[in-house]
Parts: structure tokens; sequence; C-alpha cells
């Protein structure tokens, strides 16, 4: 979906680099440097970074950072943000590397002290349209919606939503130009604004509805009747204090006044990113940058097409060895792979006694990203796909992990009643032991109920050189390649939809069950 402008001026893209960097850590599994040193909000902001630059190729573009110090919030209320915990160490040592890489690209980077993200962009984007602009803030944070008019729109990257004066008027049942007023009566828990205490979202909206303004409600207040009335006079200097906190600041000295050119990306600094990038060993960013040879990333380059690439184009190691399968024909590729939640894997496992072909996904770090599983039987659902880290549907919607304690369970039945076919048991069961996502395995080896397809490989061919699975496959079922269970350590899971992920999972099973057909007759035959 393209911004929802009418394309007479130019956009602005205006990016929450704090609040992208705290997603990606919390959304990612870790990542580090061969030094130890934690990357994996860099790498997460970076992915995010490229994708935006692809799909919408703006000539024009700034990255706001918060300030380190206090803000002229914390001297106006110093029990602001109070009740948030502290950042967490493996996390503010990245905030400066993510800066280091965005000024290596060059792409503008704001930052002043006493200010947050939130007020440069909103001092920003109010001079931008001054100037000519229309306005896209990439952010989730909903206090920027205050900022939404005709040529100001806030796209949540994550959700892939954009959000106009519709679509707040759709979720709040207000303008945009009222929701200042409704966050300093609602307050927000998160950043302890008070709000007025006892005053709930949907009294909120029907005061506003009828009063239009928390200053037209207050020189109204005698006709607010009942509780709300005196909740509202009680707490006046709350209330007012709350709306300066949540106020974005449009005024701030030497931002709103920055030259058009300030926004330019004219040039993308490919090759400083790209030394940047290996500095802190994000080599399959550096490898899909290389990969793009007649295609700039420079936000100005290009138009039409480029900018909404095949997917394939993207997916870096991840699906590097799939890519010639995409219009190779066999037998039950057709079949669908259930997305399991939480019920679906119990149902899975709800039947005992099934033989089951299943693999984790991992990656050189040994981080679990998934489980595919599929039955012999007739048994519904056949094949599921089990998210263990957050990954995206189609939309950009958040789609979340299973919890724990059911994938342990459905493993544990699996093993205790079942039998399972995998390649390479030894590291899947070590990789899950570690995470004390396996019980019953030592049970399941003991009575033979485990075929290994490496081992089968091995013992039809001691003297082969690899066992991998794609190997096996070459060997045994012709020049098939398939997705490898163990993935690039850069593969990272939040960037491609999941029925994709899911459904070349479910191509490696029917693979593997292909390959043990094969190697069983050899076996018998040997």
């Amino acid at each position: 979906m393209k911004p929802p402008f009418n394309g007479s001026r130019p956009i602005l893209y205006l990016i929450d680099g704090n609040a992208y960097v705290h997603r990606a850590f919390h959304a990612l599994p870790p990542l580090t440097t061969a030094a130890g040193l934690p990357i994996n909000a860099a790498y997460g902001f970076v992915r995010m970074l490229l994708k935006l630059m692809r799909q919408y190729r703006s000539e024009y573009l700034a990255v706001c950072f918060d300030s380190p110090k206090p803000t002229f919030r914390h001297e106006r209320y110093p029990a602001y943000k109070a009740t948030r915990k502290a950042m967490e160490d493996d996390l503010r040592v990245q905030i400066p590397i993510v800066q280091e890489l965005v000024d290596s690209a060059g792409i503008p980077r704001i930052m002043r002290d006493g200010f947050e993200a939130d007020d440069l962009i909103a001092c920003l984007a109010t001079d931008a349209v001054r100037q000519g602009f229309d306005v896209v803030v990439v952010s989730g944070d909903k206090d920027v919606l205050q900022l939404v008019d005709e040529h100001v729109v806030v796209y949540n990257e994550s959700r892939n939503a954009w959000m106009d004066a519709g679509a707040v008027r759709a979720k709040y049942g207000l303008d945009p130009g009222q929701l200042v007023d409704y966050f300093a009566l609602t307050g927000d828990a998160s950043d302890n604004v008070p709000g007025v205490r006892g005053i709930g979202e949907k009294t909120a909206r029907a005061l506003l509805e009828q009063h239009h303004s928390l200053d037209q409600l207050y020189r109204n207040i005698e006709h607010v009747v009942g509780n709300a009335g005196r909740l509202l006079a009680a707490q006046r200097e709350n209330a007012e204090l709350s709306r300066d906190l949540v106020t974005l600041r449009r005024d701030i000295p030497g931002v709103g006044c920055l030259e058009r050119e300030a926004f330019h990306c004219e040039k993308f600094r490919r090759k400083e990113f790209i030394a940047c990038l290996l500095k802190y060993d994000m080599r399959g960013l550096v490898g899909e940058l290389r990969s793009e040879e007649r295609q700039s990333l420079s936000p100005g380059a290009g138009t039409g097409g480029g900018a909404h690439r095949d997917a394939d184009a993207m997916t870096g190691d991840l699906f590097a060895a799939v890519r010639r399968t995409r219009d190779m024909p066999s037998s039950g590729l057709s079949e669908n792979v259930l997305i399991a939640n939480e019920s679906a894997v119990r149902s899975f496992a709800g039947v005992g006694g099934p033989s089951v072909t299943g693999t984790i996904l991992f990656d050189d770090e040994r981080v679990v990203f998934g489980c595919v599983l599929q039955r012999s039987d007739a048994g519904e659902p056949r094949s599921i796909y089990i998210p263990l880290v957050l990954h995206v549907d189609e939309n950009g919607a958040e789609v979340p992990p299973v919890p724990r304690e059911c994938v342990v369970s459905c493993l544990e039945g699996i093993l205790r009643r079942g039998s399972l076919v995998t390649h390479d048991l030894k590291t899947q069961l070590s990789i899950l032991g570690e995470r004390e996502l396996c019980v019953g395995a030592a049970a399941c080896i003991r009575e033979g109920r485990c075929e290994d397809l490496m081992l089968a490989g091995y013992a039809l061919n001691p003297a082969g050189r690899e066992y991998t699975l794609s190997a096996l496959v070459q060997e045994h079922l012709g020049d098939r390649p398939v997705m490898e269970p163990r993935v690039s350590r850069h593969a990272v899971f939040t960037e491609y939809p999941v029925r994709r992920i899911a459904q070349k999972a479910l191509e490696t099973l029917h693979r593997m069950r292909e390959l043990r057909e094969v190697l069983s007759e050899r076996l018998r035959e040997a």
C-alpha cells in the first residue's frame, strides 16, 4: 500500500529511531558479534530501515532519536516515566551502534538535548508541511497520532498500518486534534502520566464529543454532572499537567528551521554503510546489498516495479537453497500447513501414537525459530508450523510465538508415545535440551522410535563427504534442493511472512519423507 497522498508534493519520512530499536531488541532473539557485542536491536533496526527504503524510495528521510539526558517533561514532572524499568545494558550499548550505522549511510539523524524523538518529529513535520511536503511519520507510538492531518499520516511499519484522520476517528471516535485532550484525561500508565484518575476511555470520549476540548470542558464544568464532574473539578491540576506532558513540542530551537535539503538523501553511501555493517559482523545484510548489483538503494533512485521486488530477492541466505525449486513439480507440495497457535499444537499432540516427521529451524548460534511437524496418519491437523519466536503474517501483523510450556507438552507427547523421523537428531535434541524444550527423548531413542536420516545416509556411504539434508537429497533423490533446518545466522523471521516460511519448511518435510523411503529400501538391500 502506498502513502495516502495525491502525489502532488514530495514526501518526507520521519522515523522514530528509539521506538524501533526497542521493538527490535524485544522481538528478535539474541545476536552478538564475534567479540560478544549484542547487535540484535541494531540488526533489526537496519532490516526495518532497508525494507522501508526499498518499498517507498523517498528522496527525503530523517531518523530522530531521544536525548539521553532528562527532558523538559522531567523538569515539569519529576515522576515522568519513573515507573519504567531501567534500560537493559544489552539494549543501551546498541543505541550508539544504530546511530553510527545511520550516519554511515548518509541518512540525516536528528537529536537534541532535552527532547524526545516524538518532539523532534512534531517540529520537523510542522515545518516540512509549511515547506510544501507531505509527511509520513514511521512510528508505533500513539502520541504521534496528534500530528495527523491532511498532509501528515502515521505508518506503523510492524503492523503495516496507515493512520490518516479517518483511521484515527475510527479507532478513537475523535479527531486527531482532540487526542491531546483525550490522553490528558485518560493518562498514560507507561509514561506515568497521571490523567484524571477515575475517568476512563469511554467517559473521556463522551466528554470530548460533547465539549470538543479540555478548555471548553472546564469552562462548562458546572454542567458536567455526577461522578465525572466531581473528579474533573478535584483533579483539574492533574488534567492540565497531563496535557502539558502529552503535547508534542513544535517549537524546538534550531530544529523547525532546517533547510529543505537537510532532509535530502541524494546519495546513499553504500561503501561506508557496508564497512559499518562488516564492523558489527552483519555479513548477511552485506550479502544482500552486494547482490543488488543493478539496483541502487539510494532512496531517490528507481520507480515503479523496482520498489516492489519479488520477495525472493530480499531473502538473503534463508531461502538460497530452495530458489531453484520454485517451478519444480512435486506431489503433495500443494498441501497446506497450519500456522499453529496454542490450541492447534495441543490438538496435534492429542492423538497418541502417530509417526511424525519433523524438524526445528535454527541458526548458527543455535537459536530456535520454529518447528514444523507432519503426521503420517489422517489425523487433523496433519501438518503444523509452530512459531517459537515472533513472526509476521502477509500484512505485516505480528504472529506471536506459541507458549513454551505448550511446545514442551507437544514434543513430549510425540517422543513418549509416537515415533519421530528427522535429520541430525543429535544436534536437534541438543539444542532443544539447552532450552529445556525436550522431554522424553531418551525413551524414544532407547525404544528405537527415532529415525535419523543423517545416520542412515552415513550407514549407506561411510566414505561420503557430507551428510547434510541437501547433500543426501541430491545423492539419493537427484538434484532437488531443500531448505536446510540450519539456516543463516542472519535469517530473521520478522522479515518474511510466516506462511511462506512454513510452506518452505513443509516442502523440506516432504523431501525428508521421500528420502526416508529410499534410504530404508537401500538399507534393507545392503
